[in-house]
C-alpha cells in the first residue's frame, strides 16, 4: 500500500487530529501578507497565487481567510482531499503527486510545503518533488517549507525510534497510526539544504523552530526553509 493509500484509509480519523495550527503557520502567514502589499499609495493589496503541496485536510487554508490570495491545495491522498473539500467546498483542492504536479510552469507566486516532503523516502523522489515545486513557481516566487525534526532528543530517546534506527540504520523512520505503517524521512537541515539549492532555489532563511521561535537542532520540533526561485 502506498503512503497516499494509507492516508486515504485513515483519512476520516486522521483529519480529526489535524486541526491544531502550528506556530510556523503564523510565521509563513506574515511573510505571505507582506507579499500582497502594494507599495503604491492607496492601491489595493495585490492577490498572490499560493500552492499548498501536501495540503492534507486543508488546515493551512483556514489561516489565510483574511489574506488576499488565490489558494490551491494538492495532495496525493484521495481521502484527505475529500476531507478538505468537506471543510471548504468552495476552495480548489486537487488530487496530485508532488513528484508530478498537475499545474503549468510558472503558475504560482508561492509554494507551501508543510510536513510533506518528509513523505518522500529517497533522495531521488525528494529532488523530483523539489524540482516540481521550482517548476510551478514563477521566477522570484517563494517556497515556504517545514519538515518534522525527527532527530530532536525528545524523539530520538523513544524506544520506537531506537528500534527503527537500529533495525534499518537509515533515515527512514516508520510509525504506526491505527495499525497502519507511516514512514517518514528524518531530514536534518544539513542534508536538506543542498537538495533545495541543487534544484535552483536560493535559500533566504533556514532554522529549527520550536513554538514559532528559532531553536537548536536538538530541541526544535520542525525545520524551516524559506527560499526563492531565482
Amino acid at each position: 500500500m502506498s503512503i497516499a493509500d494509507t492516508y486515504t484509509a485513515i483519512s476520516k480519523d486522521f483529519s480529526k487530529t489535524r486541526s491544531r495550527k502550528w506556530e510556523e503557520f503564523v510565521v509563513f502567514k506574515k511573510i505571505i501578507q507582506s507579499l500582497t502589499v502594494t507599495p503604491s499609495e492607496g492601491g489595493p493589496a495585490s492577490r498572490i497565487s499560493l500552492l499548498d503541496v501536501g495540503c492534507g485536510n486543508g488546515r493551512f487554508f483556514e489561516m489565510l481567510q483574511d489574506v488576499s490570495c488565490e489558494y490551491q491545495g494538492v495532495d496525493a491522498s484521495e481521502g484527505m482531499i475529500r476531507e478538505a473539500r468537506k471543510k471548504y467546498p468552495q476552495t480548489p483542492f486537487t488530487i496530485g503527486d508532488m513528484r508530478d504536479l498537475p499545474f503549468a510552469d510558472n503558475s504560482f507566486d508561492g509554494v507551501i510545503a508543510i510536513a510533506s516532503l518528509n513523505h518522500m523516502l529517497s533522495h531521488a523522489d525528494q529532488k523530483k518533488a523539489l524540482k516540481e515545486m521550482f517548476r510551478v513557481l514563477k521566477p522570484g516566487g517563494s517556497l515556504f517549507m517545514t519538515n518534522w525534526n525527527l532527530w530532536r532528543i525528545s524523539v530520538v530517546g523513544k524506544s520506537w525510534w531506537k528500534y527503527n534506527f537500529l533495525r534499518t540504520k537509515s533515515s527512514v523512520v516508520t510509525t504506526r497510526w491505527n495499525g497502519h505503517p507511516l514512514p517518514y524521512y528524518a531530514f536534518t537541515l544539513r542534508e536538506l539544504l543542498p537538495l533545495v539549492k541543487d534544484v535552483g532555489f536560493e535559500v533566504l532563511e533556514s532554522f529549527y523552530s520550536k513554538k514559532g521561535e528559532k531553536s537548536r537542532w536538538w530541541n526544535g520540533n520542525n525545520s524551516v526553509i524559506i527560499a526563492e526561485r531565482t
